[in-house]
């Protein structure tokens, strides 16, 4: 929301190809958020082991720890890429800082 927001209201260069990109991360942790509810169902222990221990799980199939290891590593890297596109975008609109000299 914050993303949407900050690309919404203030003046930016993020080109087309980098909304896109924003917007597959969106639904890479939409992913990630449905394959927690998998988590808890599947009980794996792999890729959240505090919150495994707090649950009692015993783990998941070889497959169920995959889906949920794919589902957090592909969510958090396409946020962290989306971040960077997004500040790179509004530096470039910016431009320059230029500093009035006295004298």
């Amino acid at each position: 929301m914050v993303l949407a927001t900050l690309l919404l209201k203030l003046p930016h260069s993020v080109g087309r190809k980098s909304v896109w990109i924003m917007l597959l991360s969106v639904w890479l942790t939409w992913a990630m958020v449905l394959s927690k509810a998998a988590n808890a169902w599947w009980g794996t222990t792999q890729m959240l082991p505090i919150a495994a221990s707090q649950a009692g799980a015993t783990g998941g199939e070889p497959w169920q720890e995959l889906v949920m290891k794919l589902t957090h590593i592909s969510a958090g890297l396409g946020l962290v890429v989306a971040w960077a596109l997004l500040v790179v975008g509004f530096v470039r609109k910016a431009g320059p800082v230029k500093l009035k000299s006295s004298g």
